[in-house]
C-alpha cells in the first residue's frame, strides 16, 4: 500500500518467509516473494537478532538490531536452590500454540517422557489457533494429563509467576526471529532447552546458555 501511494515505510522484522501456519498456506513461492518485496522496497528494517541482520543485508543494507525485551534487570530473579537432580519436573513453554512454534512436538516428545516414566507436569501458557482443538483432544483422553494448558497470560505479575514456579523452560518453535520469551526465562535464571531456528542461534549458545533441541 505505501509502493501504491508512493510513501515511504520501515519494517519491524521478528520473523520471515514461509511464516505461516501449516493449515493456511496458499502458494509458498508466492509468499516467499512478497516478503522479499516488503523487505527491499523498505527505507529501513529493524531486526531483534544479528544473525537476521546478516541475512536481512542481503535486501536491504539500511538493518538495524534492537533489544526485543520489555523487562529490566529490576526483573532479574536469582534461584536459591539449583537442583537439577529433581523427582518431579515442572517444565514451562510460553508461547504461540502453533504448529511452527512446535507445540506438535512438545506433544509427542511429552508421550515419550511418560513411556520412560520421567516424573513431571508440562505447563503450555499461549493462545492460538490449536488451543481448542488440543484441550478437546485432552478432554478425549489423546494428550496426557500431566499437560496444563494455562490459556493466554497477559499480566506481568501472573506472567513472572509462570517463570518462578517452573523448573526449566522449554522452546521447540520451528521458525523465528528471536523470541523475547528467551530473555525472559534467562532473566528468571532458568534452564532452556530450545531448537536454533531462525535467529535464536544469535545469542543462544548450547552449553553455555541453553541445551539445543534438535
Amino acid at each position: 500500500m505505501c509502493k501504491f501511494l508512493g510513501k515511504k515505510y520501515g519494517v519491524f522484522v521478528r520473523g520471515y518467509g514461509l511464516y505461516i501456519p501449516d493449515s493456511k498456506r496458499t502458494n509458498e513461492k508466492e509468499n516467499i516473494f512478497s516478503n522479499a518485496f516488503i523487505l527491499k522496497n523498505a527505507s529501513f528494517l529493524i531486526t531483534v537478532s544479528p544473525r537476521m541482520q546478516s541475512e536481512l543485508v542481503q535486501l536491504n543494507e539500511n538493518v538495524d538490531v534492537v533489544n526485543n525485551l520489555l523487562w529490566t534487570t529490576e526483573d532479574i530473579y536469582y534461584r536459591e536452590n539449583k537442583d537439577y537432580k529433581l523427582s518431579f519436573w515442572k517444565f514451562l513453554f510460553i508461547g504461540s500454540i502453533t504448529e511452527m512454534k512446535g507445540i506438535t512436538d512438545l506433544i509427542e516428545a511429552v508421550k515419550i517422557l511418560n513411556d520412560n516414566e520421567i516424573n513431571f507436569r508440562l505447563r503450555i501458557v499461549g493462545d492460538g489457533y490449536l488451543l481448542n482443538d488440543l484441550i478437546n483432544k485432552q478432554i478425549a483422553g489423546e494428550i496426557p494429563e500431566n499437560i496444563e494448558f494455562a490459556g493466554s497470560v497477559s499480566d506481568k505479575i501472573r506472567l513472572e509467576e509462570e517463570y518462578h514456579n517452573a523448573d526449566a523452560f522449554i522452546f521447540p518453535s520451528r521458525t523465528e526471529g528471536f523470541p523475547r520469551v528467551l530473555y525472559e526465562a534467562m532473566l528468571k535464571d532458568l534452564p532452556i532447552f530450545t531448537t536454533m531456528a531462525g535467529g535464536i542461534s544469535g545469542i543462544m549458545k548450547p552449553g553455555y546458555n541453553c541445551l539445543e533441541l534438535p
